[in-house]
């Protein structure tokens, strides 16, 4: 684990070094920006109807200049004068199931039931002249039975009249504290006019989460320049397709192996340390209104286990 953390932490010390802070924004005064930016992500099988593994995702965020003055602005990575900048909020809560989820034993060989809520303070720096994305993000939060995953999936269960009742939470992985920085670099390597192509790499560190992904994503269709016009009022219509394959050098996920502090789950099991995972999705939007869908398939991600998939709906709304 001690590898891992220096390693990880090489990464980020990387990304800071490629960045000099600067309070001038210089924002380009011909253009008009929303003032803040809500988005919604829900992830679920419900293409699939599957139910397990990542049973479920709920992630929301909000952007806007009032989180300029978080005092954990400090230890996020800092921008150049050249760049647009994001601070936001973001709250996010997932769920993981094994394969039985109607058994009230322990599924050993299977995934075990986990749950986590984190509570994240993010900053965005897109810097225009050099084509890239930076972001950073810390946030805190707890994995366990308090994070509310047992009693989302049973709740949506009950709900649902066709669904039964998951029987295993008691077995969940145990109550444990949170935290992860994320460090991530994104450049953009073609820019045609209706075809963009971006490479990246984003590093986490901590708990739940300590891993390096490197990425690349393709988009195809209209759209606007992602470095000069995110949150830009334009009253265009933007439609496009979107394909970014992503592999993962996984060091450590405390929701399948257990917290490093409490040692007590009723399960765990070893981790595979690469995956890898395809993501194509459509993305429509208008003004300050954006939807889209996605599609999510992944290689597995624990000794035994099997491939996954999964799809999300994205909203988002500028103001």
């Amino acid at each position: 684990m001690k590898r891992s953390i220096t390693l990880c932490l090489a990464i980020m010390f990387t990304f800071m070094g490629a960045s000099v802070a600067s309070d001038d924004l210089n924002p380009d005064d011909s253009l008009e920006y929303h003032q803040g930016w809500f988005s919604f992500c829900w992830s679920n099988d419900f293409l699939y109807k599957t139910d397990y593994y990542y049973s479920n995702g709920l992630s929301i965020s909000l952007d806007g200049m009032f989180m300029q003055r978080s005092p954990f602005n400090k230890i996020l990575l800092p921008h150049t004068k050249d760049s647009q900048i994001w601070y936001g909020l973001t709250l996010v809560q997932d769920f993981f199931t094994p394969v039985d989820i109607y058994s009230d034993s322990i599924q050993y060989g299977d995934r075990p039931y986990a749950s986590v809520i984190m509570l994240g303070n993010r900053k965005i720096i897109q810097d225009r002249i050099r084509r890239l994305e930076i972001r950073s993000e810390i946030s805190v939060g707890i994995i366990g039975r308090f994070s509310g995953g047992q009693y989302m999936q049973n709740g949506i269960h009950w709900i649902l009249w066709t669904s039964t009742p998951a029987a295993g939470w008691e077995h969940q992985i145990g109550t444990d504290l949170c935290i992860n920085y994320l460090a991530g670099i994104h450049k953009e390597i073609l820019n045609l006019k209706y075809l963009s192509l971006d490479i990246g790499l984003n590093a986490r560190l901590g708990i739940p989460y300590t891993d390096i992904s490197p990425a690349g994503e393709l988009k195809l269709g209209v759209f606007n320049d992602p470095y000069i016009n995110r949150g830009i009022r334009d009253k265009t219509w933007q439609a496009f397709i979107h394909g970014r394959f992503e592999g993962r050098f996984a060091l450590y996920n405390a929701t399948i192996q257990g917290g490093l502090i409490n040692n007590d789950s009723p399960y765990t099991t070893d981790i595979i340390h690469y995956v890898y995972g395809l993501n194509t999705g459509l993305t429509i939007s208008y003004n300050n209104l954006s939807l889209g869908i996605d599609y999510q398939w992944i290689s597995p991600e624990f000794e035994g286990g099997l491939n996954h998939r999964w799809s999300s709906l994205r909203f988002g709304v500028g103001f």
